[in-house]
């Protein structure tokens, strides 16, 4: 899937994460940036096999807490597949 609003996405995010009080840290930015480059729909797995590979320090509750973040903000949409798994992408209605 094209996401052609990728810098309005990462404008967007900041602006939340700033009304929300929460900082833009380091992984919170490595799964923003993989979530404006994939393509395809990732499953929560999925985001952190890629970024543990290079952060170690990198917590599976970090990722779904990110994600959560970008669904709540309206960056990325979670849909639940019929096996009951979620996977998420681009929100194309900003």
């Amino acid at each position: 899937m094209n996401k052609p609003n990728k810098s309005i996405d990462k404008i967007k995010f900041l602006n939340f994460l700033k009304t929300k009080n929460l900082k833009l840290t380091k992984q919170r930015l490595q799964i923003l940036d993989l979530f404006i480059k994939e393509k395809d729909h990732l499953i929560v797995d999925d985001f952190f096999i890629k970024i543990k590979k290079s952060d170690r320090t990198l917590s599976i509750s970090t990722v779904r807490r990110t994600l959560n973040l970008l669904v709540e903000c309206g960056v990325a949409k979670r849909i639940k597949l019929d096996n009951g798994t979620y996977v998420f992408e681009v929100n194309n209605v900003n």
